[in-house]
């Protein structure tokens, strides 16, 4: 079986395993097989998610209050969670 034959076979697993309306059953079986698959063929989250470089995925935020350094904070979580590069420019503290 191809690579990306497998990813789309585990994509449409996963796509059960998040269905509301699946049994619990199917659920449990379709997690199962989608981790098997994703072991047997030492597949990560960054293999089964596509990865695009388009100008619409980049979002620049400016930031004007106080507490930057704790709002940057949060940013970099929610960045190394989503798997996002991140550049912050400019002071963290300001008087």
């Amino acid at each position: 079986m191809e690579r990306e034959d497998v990813i789309r076979k585990i994509r449409k697993m996963m796509a059960i395993a998040n269905d509301p309306s699946a049994s619990d059953q199917k659920i449990q079986l379709a997690a199962y097989r989608a981790n098997k698959l994703r072991i047997q063929y030492k597949l990560d989250d960054k293999d089964l998610f596509k990865k695009t470089n388009s100008i619409d995925d980049v979002v620049n935020i400016r930031l004007k209050n106080k507490g930057i350094g704790y709002i940057r904070w949060s940013l970099n979580s929610l960045a190394e969670i989503f798997q996002c590069n991140k550049v912050y420019i400019g002071r963290i503290n300001f008087g």
